[in-house]
C-alpha cells in the first residue's frame, strides 16, 4: 500500500527504465509473427522500434511455422526493410501454433547462438506470453510494455 502511494505520487508520469549494457556492439532478435505469407503489421512495429536501440544494431527477425506461407513470410520479411540483417526460418510443424514453452526453448537456442543483446516482440498476447518464458530460461528480467525507446539502454514505460 506504501509504494502504491509513492508510484501514485507521480502522477501520469512515464516510467523510464535504464538497463546496463555490457556489449559494445548492438544485436536484436525480433520475434515475429506471420499470416498468409506475410509478417504481421505487429511485427514490423517491433522491428521499427528495434531499430530505434541505436546506430550499427545488426537485426535478425525469427519466424517460425511450417509450409509455403512461412517461406513467402521470410520472403517478404527479407524485403520489407533493409534494416533486417537475417530472416531465421524455424520449419517445424510445432510451431504452426504460437506454443509459449516450444517458443521459449527455440529463443533460449537462438540467443545463445548469435549471443543477440536485446530480443523484442509486440506487446501482444504472442509477446506477453513468450517473453516473460525466454526470459526465465535466460535468466533475464524482460522489459514490458514499453512505449519509447530512448536508446540501448533507456526504455520509457506507462505507469
Amino acid at each position: 500500500m506504501r509504494i502504491r502511494g509513492l508510484l501514485g505520487a507521480f502522477g501520469g508520469r512515464a516510467f523510464i527504465s535504464r538497463v546496463p549494457i555490457f556489449s559494445r556492439s548492438i544485436s536484436t532478435l525480433v520475434l515475429a509473427k506471420h499470416e498468409g505469407g506475410a509478417v504481421k503489421a505487429s511485427s514490423l512495429s517491433a522491428l521499427e522500434a528495434a531499430k530505434l536501440l541505436g546506430e550499427g544494431n545488426s537485426v535478425s527477425l525469427l519466424l517460425t511455422g511450417s509450409g509455403p506461407s512461412l517461406q513467402e513470410a521470410a520472403a517478404h520479411a527479407a524485403s520489407c526493410s533493409v534494416s533486417i540483417s537475417r530472416v531465421l526460418v524455424a520449419d517445424w510443424d510445432k510451431f504452426s501454433y504460437p506454443l509459449a514453452e516450444v517458443w521459449a526453448k527455440l529463443v533460449q537456442a537462438v540467443q545463445q547462438k548469435g549471443n543477440y543483446s536485446h530480443i523484442v516482440a509486440a506487446s501482444g498476447s504472442f509477446g506477453k506470453n513468450i517473453l516473460p518464458r525466454a526470459a526465465a530460461l535466460l535468466d533475464v528480467s524482460p522489459i514490458t510494455d514499453v512505449i519509447e525507446i530512448r536508446g540501448s539502454d533507456l526504455f520509457v514505460r506507462p505507469w
